[in-house]
């Protein structure tokens, strides 16, 4: 679904004379000239991306221009409409996870997850997206005629979903929509209201952990690990996303590792693990792993990126180095934690000549 045509010009109108303003003070571009219509703006893309990025980046600009404009066409009923942009706007990265008639909902990629109907501009979320769902972007979400839309500008991220996590943002998803809903409007997070569904006949007992389908191959954890049975689940859930990104990025000695500190945590208890999305633990495993490994080093072989990283499970890069220096401090690790050190890493300080002065 997208913006009828009358709703869409208004919101254009609003939009590009904004920007016009605000570059009329801060200078931001060179050359912004005020817009003649909705669809004759007179604009290059590439400026009004820029003048975005900046207001949002200081939304005290947008209350500069309402407080200074002096623009004939700001009736009251814009100024209402800016003013919610700028309580109300929700700025992130945001998985796009379902395609429905009404919108296309958009799931926070950090904590807590919150789900958003969005409405398209000139186009459904669908019609123009680039890759089949979900994928993550980054954009800004606004309140408009009792709907959500966005600021215009969608940054797609080109990270690969592969079936491990495709299934953990699923999980999350159906959590979040069971608990909170989805949200269709930002003013107050109305939720729209549930269907209701059919009567059935009563529920059948929810099983024991003992009737759930057994782990595969990959999921289980190898007995060496002395990995406690009630978290044998979890660990599967977590290895299995560590086991991808360590294959298309890293190696085979890093990933075992990795599993190693992760059964670890296993073992605490209580364990951490108990709570918090599997990606962000599978992340911050890799950080903490890679940082004592100096796996960070460009020089190193292998070696990998931290925005990179982050990328790679759809969480901000401050994200995943948050999580990897909890983790560091839960477990003691160190440069010196020959326990969770590849074997080209280990340093034997009693072998290490000192020079002693």
């Amino acid at each position: 679904m997208h913006l009828p045509p009358d709703e869409l010009a208004l919101f254009f109108k609003i939009m590009f004379n904004m920007l016009w303003g605000i570059n009329e003070k801060r200078k931001i571009v060179p050359r912004y000239p005020k817009p003649e219509s909705p669809k004759n703006s007179g604009t290059s893309f590439h400026d009004a991306v820029t003048l975005t990025q900046a207001m949002w980046e200081d939304p005290s600009t947008i209350d500069e221009y309402l407080a200074e404009s002096d623009d004939p066409d700001l009736t009251e009923e814009k100024r209402t409409i800016i003013g919610e942009w700028r309580r109300h706007h929700l700025k992130g990265q945001f998985w796009v996870s379902r395609h429905l008639a009404k919108y296309s909902v958009l799931m926070t990629a950090g904590e807590p997850s919150k789900l958003y109907g969005v409405v398209g501009l000139t186009e459904s979320l669908e019609e123009m997206s680039p890759i089949p769902t979900p994928f993550l972007t980054e954009t800004v979400l606004l309140p408009f005629c009792g709907k959500i839309v966005y600021d215009g500008i969608l940054n797609f991220h080109n990270i690969r979903v592969g079936p491990g996590i495709r299934a953990s943002i699923n999980r999350v998803y159906s959590e979040a929509k069971a608990q909170d809903g989805i949200i269709v409007r930002l003013i107050g997070e109305e939720t729209e209201a549930p269907q209701k569904k059919p009567t059935k006949a009563p529920a059948k007992p929810r099983k024991s952990a003992k009737s759930l389908k057994p782990l595969n191959e990959k999921q289980a954890p190898p007995k060496h690990l002395k990995v406690p049975e009630s978290m044998a689940r979890r660990y599967g859930e977590i290895a299995e996303l560590i086991s991808e990104f360590c294959a298309a990025n890293l190696d085979k000695e890093t990933e075992g590792v990795c599993l190693k500190a992760l059964a670890k945590l296993c073992r605490k208890r209580p364990s951490p693990l108990e709570r918090g999305k599997a990606p962000t633990w599978a992340c911050g495993l890799i950080h903490a792993i890679a940082t004592i490994n100096f796996l960070f080093d460009q020089k190193a072989a292998p070696h990998i990126d931290a925005p990179q990283l982050a990328q790679w499970f759809g969480l901000a890069k401050s994200t995943s180095s948050s999580k990897g220096a909890e983790i560091r401090a839960i477990l003691d690790l160190s440069c010196l934690s020959h326990e969770f050190q590849r074997k080209d890493r280990q340093i034997d300080i009693f072998s290490t000549p000192l020079l002693l002065l």
